[in-house]
């Protein structure tokens, strides 16, 4: 059901005749209470076109927050690492040191064949 222009009040025929001019927009149109009703340019692939998009919107804000999330546990993970790789250090000098007391020991045993 379209409104007639007579229907129509000034300020609704300038805001239809701007809106053809610019981005589809909803636009209430003035007419008596019992006939009054929105109506869109464009409707249906406005409408889907935008449910699309917000879909897409929030499908992206979740792939943002678990990209934050990852880098997240990525940092994490080399921060464990560098702490393995300092204990790996740490004992490899205490075996070295174990290894020099082991040979002193041998010599002093005369274990060691010469």
């Amino acid at each position: 059901m379209t409104p007639s222009a007579e229907g129509l009040t000034k300020a609704a025929r300038r805001a239809a005749n701007s809106a053809s001019k610019s981005l589809p927009m909803w636009v209430l149109v003035d007419v008596p209470p019992d006939l009054r009703y929105v109506f869109a340019m464009n409707d249906e692939p406005d409408s889907l076109i935008l449910r699309m998009l917000c879909r897409m919107d929030a499908k992206l804000d979740r792939m943002v927050e678990d990209l934050g999330d990852l880098k997240t546990r990525v940092g994490n993970l080399e921060t464990e690492v560098a702490h393995v790789h300092v204990q790996m250090t740490g004992l490899s000098v205490r075996i070295d040191r174990i290894e020099g007391r082991l040979d002193r020991i041998e010599r002093r045993l005369d274990l060691v064949e010469s």
